[in-house]
């Protein structure tokens, strides 16, 4: 990427491979979407359910 920045005439070959390899690293939003790959914002801190089970646990047998 930083070579195809620098050169003075750039090609359109080359541009259309770093494209290309956007794509395979699901780079742009258009990408993920084609993939079914949504990200979202982290919920706000929860209990895990390991953690609520371990929880269940000592409660069950009078521990803490």
């Amino acid at each position: 990427m930083s070579h195809y920045k620098k050169s003075g005439k750039r090609s359109g070959q080359m541009r259309q491979t770093i494209y290309s390899a956007f794509e395979r690293l699901l780079v742009a939003e258009g990408d993920r979407r084609r993939v079914h790959i949504e990200l979202n914002e982290p919920e706000d801190e929860q209990d895990s359910a390991a953690v609520l089970a371990i929880a269940d646990y000592k409660r069950d047998a009078g521990i803490g």
